[in-house]
């Protein structure tokens, strides 16, 4: 859209540190870009630099990973309530009782919006919630391995895991597969962002779909909003997710 609307789009990676973000952002002022439209990193707390932007008058379009503060800027978010209760209502209803949280950071909104919405699904359905299988920060497939290995060990272990991102699953599979725990057999996976990864796995991992392209479209829509109009208010748009059920959590009988 903005390539087609006459706009040169600029493209800068953070690497999940806010020092490099800030450095980001200091260079796209620099350039007198006429909008910035950012996705947060992971380590992002402080918000001085995402204000900044604000008090120079440049349009701001926060997307995805929406910072828990007083930033008041145009959003496209996903409803991480809706996808994080399906896939945790998934698991309910088809027969997993002792359900792990592999979480993200909970600084970020819509990690927040997926643990908040697992709790509340485990409390719709009656089951108690046990905070020594909810571990914390398991984003990457790293993470994702080492929180399965913990899990796994337990000698009350988990009977499935809802992730809090799909690659996050993914070191999950790893680890289970690496040490002969089945899956779904033993323990079940879900993950969350529906990566083109999932379906290509041996045992297909079950996820969120967020629609991406969706968002991107969303978000350039807010900025061409933003730029025609003087009297502009920020405003939020919300994304449906959708559920991708596949091997990963669907038990042979």
């Amino acid at each position: 859209m903005l390539n087609k609307a006459g706009y040169h789009l600029i493209i800068v990676q953070s690497n999940e540190s806010q020092k490099k973000e800030e450095a980001c952002i200091d260079s796209l002022l620099n350039a007198r870009v006429d909008g910035i439209i950012i996705s947060i990193s992971w380590e992002t707390r402080e918000l001085a630099h995402l204000q900044m932007i604000l008090d120079k008058k440049v349009p701001l379009i926060l997307f995805d990973r929406i910072p828990i503060g007083n930033i008041i800027a145009s959003k496209v978010t996903l409803n991480d309530f809706k996808g994080a209760y399906m896939a945790t209502e998934y698991l309910i209803t088809h027969g997993y009782k002792r359900i792990a949280h592999l979480q993200g950071p909970l600084h970020l909104q819509i990690y927040t919006e997926r643990r908040r919405d697992y709790l509340t699904a485990l409390n719709d359905y009656g089951l108690k919630v046990n905070e020594s299988i909810i571990i914390e920060n398991s984003l990457t497939q790293e993470k994702g391995y080492e929180a399965a290995g913990v899990l796994s060990n337990m000698e009350n272990r988990p009977d499935a895991l809802f992730c809090a991102s799909d690659y996050c699953a993914l070191g999950a599979i790893m680890y289970l597969k690496e040490n002969g725990v089945s899956v779904p057999g033993d323990i079940a996976v879900f993950g969350f962002s529906n990566e083109p990864f999932t379906k290509l796995l041996d045992t297909p991992l079950a996820s969120i779909e967020q629609f991406p392209y969706n968002m991107g479209e969303s978000a350039a829509q807010l900025f061409f909003d933003e730029i025609g109009d003087k009297n502009y208010e920020p405003r939020t748009v919300e994304i449906m997710p959708e559920m991708m059920v596949r091997k990963s959590v669907i038990r042979v009988e």
